[in-house]
């Protein structure tokens, strides 16, 4: 399907540009793709496409180019925490719905204006912008777009020409009054918005996930996490690990290089590191220091003599 395919665009577009950003031993693989660390925590951000409401003074009619996206068969599911529903224009009612459920799930957002002087940069209260921070809800894996068409932009195209809808990363956005009055917020990501993706493994709590063939969290250095958007589990790394569940072994000497004292060797174990003071010195883990070992008894003036006695010579035939 059409969004689908461009989704999947943006997705390996987006990791593309963020995989030179991910630090040392923290490579995820999806595929022959390498994605973020925040892809291992179940957590992902992608681009997608916005919904157009737009006059047409040739026409004199409002065209809608309206987009939706199914995950229903995926493991995906829309972040409830990170995302909101946007609605930009001044005479505009849109709807974030299940086109196959809606009495499971409709919710509207609208915004009004008469004239640019009451729009306020950075205020999305209803002039010209609302956002419904509620609309996502919990474990969402479809949603559809559709605007009230009474409510439109034929009387104010002359300085509002398109109504928006989109849901979108609540933290990257921020109202500007140039979105109603020119397209900016439409060519920024060039018709598409930044979005946050959860996702997880299966359909089942981590209790029952691990009585399963399938279950994926075997590995020694791994623990199984019940999912907070929905239902699933994924897999995390304990302590001293990090990445996927393959689990890339993390050189905790070479990461914190402050780790240990002063003169004191540095030494990787299994979930962390230790750390050896010189001979004669002892660690002190509360000052992490290397001090002088009181334990140890020394001998002074103390000399010991061998003497041996023997002949010179061959042995006596």
């Amino acid at each position: 399907m059409a969004s689908l395919l461009l989704l999947g665009v943006a997705v390996l577009l987006y990791l593309a540009s963020i995989s030179a950003q991910a630090g040392p031993g923290c490579q995820i693989h999806c595929g022959d793709k390498k994605a973020s660390k925040s892809m291992s925590r179940g957590k992902t951000r992608v681009l997608y496409n916005t919904s157009t409401y737009c006059y047409d003074p040739n026409t004199r009619r409002m065209e809608r180019d309206l987009w939706w996206l199914d995950f229903s068969t995926w493991p995906y599911r829309f972040s409830n925490l990170d995302n909101n529903f946007i609605v930009l224009g001044c005479n505009t009612l849109a709807y974030i719905y299940n086109k196959y459920n809606r009495a499971v799930y409709t919710t509207a957002c609208a915004s009004v204006c008469e004239r640019r002087r009451t729009l306020t940069n950075g205020s999305c209260l209803g002039v010209g912008c609302c956002q419904n921070t509620n609309a996502i809800r919990k474990g969402l894996r479809r949603y559809d777009v559709y605007f009230y068409q009474v409510y439109n932009d034929s009387d104010s195209w002359q300085f509002n020409p398109c109504s928006y809808a989109a849901q979108g990363e609540t933290e990257s956005f921020s109202f500007s009054s140039n979105y109603i009055t020119t397209k900016r917020f439409n060519e920024t990501y060039q018709g598409r918005q930044p979005m946050v993706l959860n996702w997880a493994i299966g359909n089942v709590t981590c209790e029952l996930a691990r009585n399963m063939s399938s279950y994926a969290c075997r590995h020694r250095n791994t623990e199984c996490v019940d999912s907070t958007n929905g239902p699933g589990y994924l897999c995390n790394c304990t302590k001293g690990y990090e990445g996927n569940p393959s689990l890339l072994y993390v050189d905790e000497c070479k990461q914190n290089p402050k780790a240990c004292p002063n003169g004191a060797a540095c030494d990787n174990i299994e979930g962390g590191y230790h750390c050896s003071c010189p001979p004669g010195r002892k660690l002190n883990k509360n000052t992490n220091s290397c001090n002088p070992d009181t334990n140890l008894k020394y001998l002074r003036g103390s000399k010991i003599v061998l003497n041996t006695h023997g002949r010179r010579g061959g042995p006596k035939k």
